[in-house]
C-alpha cells in the first residue's frame, strides 16, 4: 500500500479556467421566453416560473410575499390538502421564492412525473383562492419568527446598515413588523391578479431537458395569453436617500453581545471596479482565513466568526462587514476593520495571498455550475439583474489579469470612503 510523505506538502495547481454551460432560448406562442439549460441525463428536471414581479413591486412588500407563499393554500379546484397529497405522491416539491425585484416559482420532480404535474401547476398560477383562515395562520406563524428574529442584534445591526445605505422606505431595505398587520387575501388577489400573468413571465427549463419538456411546458404555459388585463404599471421607488448619519447605535440594555455592521455603497454589477471590489472583500473577510478572521478572530480573540462580503441588486451595490462581539470589545473591533480596509489600499497584496484569494472565486465559481439542478437559481438571479453567465466568465478573466499592484490601486479607489459604523447592543 502506497503511503503518502504527509512531511511534503502536495504541489498546488491552479484552476484551470471555467466551463460556462450552454443556455437556449425561445418564445413561446403567447411571447413568453423560455430558457433551456440541459443540465444532466439523470431522469430529472425543473421547472421554474419567474414573475417580474417583487417586494419592491408593492406599497406593502409582504403583499408579494404572502402571494406567493400562499399559492399552494388552495386553489379553484383543489384543497391545499388534495394539492400536497399528489406532489407527495409522485416524490415532487414545488416551492416560491420572492425577491425585491421577481418572484421564482419551482417545481422539481422526477421527468416521468413532469406531464402529470404541469396542469397542477397551472392551477396554482391561474386560480389560487387565498383563503383567508390559512392567511390568517400563515400570517401569525411569519410574524411571530420575525420578531424572533429581530431580537438578535447581528440581524437588527445588518437590517439598520440597509436603511442607513438606501433608505428607511427603500425596497432595498428590509421590511417592518407593522407591515404583517396590513395583510388581506383581498390585497393578495389583487397583486396576482395584476402582475401573474404571461406577459409578466419567463419560463428556465433545467436538468434532462429535451424538446417534449419544452413543447408541454408550452402546452400549459405558453399557448395562449393568460391572466391578462390593463397594463401593468411598475410601482415607482422612492429615492435613495443615504443617511447623513455614519455612526448609528441601537440600544440593547439586556444583550450579552453587540452586534456590528460596517459598510459602504460600491460598484453595481456592470459598472468599473465591481469585480475589484467583490475580490478585495474576499480577501478582506470571504473566507474562513482571511484577513478579518486572522486578526479579529485568531489574535485578539474578539468574535467567534466574522465576514464581509458584497450585496449585488439590479442597480446598486455594497459591501459589508458583519459580526456579534462582547460589549466592552465593540470599538475594538470598528477600529481593526477599518485598520485592515486601510491595509488594503496602503500595501500590495502578497502574491500568495492573491493567488489564494484567485483560487477560491474560480472554485467557487466552479461550484455554481456543479450541481445540475442548482445551476437554474445561479441563471435566475443573474437574469434579474440584467445579465448572464458571462458575468463569470469576465470575472474571471479579471482575476487572471490581477497584479498586487493593481489592487492596491482599486482599493484606493474604491474602498477609500465614508464608512457606516452601526451597533445593536450595549
Amino acid at each position: 500500500m502506497l503511503r503518502p510523505d504527509r512531511t511534503i506538502q502536495p504541489e498546488i495547481f491552479r484552476p484551470g479556467g471555467i466551463k460556462i454551460p450552454q443556455v437556449g432560448s425561445e418564445v413561446f406562442a403567447n411571447g413568453m421566453k423560455c430558457h433551456v439549460l440541459r443540465t444532466t441525463d439523470e431522469p430529472v428536471c425543473r421547472v421554474d416560473w419567474v414573475f417580474s414581479a417583487g417586494t419592491g413591486d408593492c406599497e406593502n412588500p409582504l403583499v408579494p410575499v404572502f402571494t406567493a407563499y400562499m399559492l399552494k393554500e388552495g386553489c379553484k379546484n383543489l384543497s391545499s390538502a388534495r394539492i400536497a397529497e399528489i406532489l407527495d405522491s409522485k416524490g415532487a416539491t414545488f416551492a416560491v421564492r420572492p425577491f425585491v425585484t421577481h418572484t421564482v416559482l419551482t417545481l422539481l420532480c422526477l421527468r416521468k412525473h413532469v406531464e402529470e404535474l404541469l396542469p397542477l401547476v397551472q392551477q396554482l398560477v391561474f386560480a389560487p383562492t387565498f383563503p383567508s383562515d390559512k392567511l390568517s395562520l400563515l400570517v401569525e406563524r411569519e410574524k411571530y419568527e420575525f420578531v424572533l428574529e429581530q431580537k438578535k442584534v447581528q440581524n437588527v445591526a445588518s437590517q439598520l446598515l440597509r436603511e442607513a445605505l438606501y433608505g428607511k422606505n427603500h425596497p432595498y431595505s428590509l421590511h417592518k413588523e407593522q407591515s404583517y398587520y396590513k395583510v388581506s387575501s383581498s390585497d393578495l388577489r389583487k397583486f396576482h391578479s395584476k402582475h401573474y400573468r404571461s406577459s409578466n413571465c419567463s419560463v428556465v427549463l433545467s436538468g434532462n431537458t429535451d424538446r417534449e419538456l419544452y413543447l408541454l411546458t408550452e402546452k400549459f404555459f405558453g399557448k395562449a395569453a393568460w391572466n391578462q388585463g390593463g397594463s401593468i404599471v411598475k410601482a415607482l421607488w422612492p429615492s435613495f436617500l443615504s443617511s447623513s448619519n455614519y455612526k448609528i447605535k441601537l440600544q440593547f440594555d439586556d444583550s450579552l453581545q453587540s452586534g456590528i455592521a460596517i459598510g459602504a455603497p460600491t460598484s453595481a454589477m456592470g459598472e468599473d471596479g465591481h469585480y475589484a471590489v467583490n475580490t478585495l472583500i474576499t480577501a478582506l473577510g470571504g473566507y474562513f482565513g482571511s484577513r478579518l478572521n486572522k486578526s479579529v478572530r485568531e489574535e485578539k480573540g474578539y468574535t467567534y466568526g466574522i465576514g464581509a462580503s458584497v450585496s449585488s441588486f439590479a442597480d446598486k451595490s455594497h459591501f459589508s462587514v458583519r459580526t456579534r462581539t462582547r460589549c466592552d470589545v465593540v470599538n475594538e473591533v470598528i477600529d481593526t476593520v477599518r485598520h485592515e480596509i486601510s491595509n488594503l489600499a496602503e500595501h500590495k497584496m502578497p502574491p500568495d495571498e492573491l493567488e489564494t484569494v484567485r483560487n477560491l472565486i474560480v472554485s467557487q465559481i466552479n461550484r455554481t455550475f456543479e450541481h445540475p439542478l442548482y445551476l437554474a437559481d445561479s441563471f435566475i438571479s443573474l437574469l434579474s439583474k440584467g445579465t448572464d453567465f458571462a458575468y463569470y466568465r469576465d470575472f474571471y478573466d479579471f482575476l487572471d489579469m490581477a497584479t498586487p499592484e493593481s489592487l492596491r490601486s482599486d482599493a484606493e479607489k474604491y474602498l477609500r470612503q465614508p464608512l457606516y459604523e452601526v451597533v445593536a447592543g450595549r
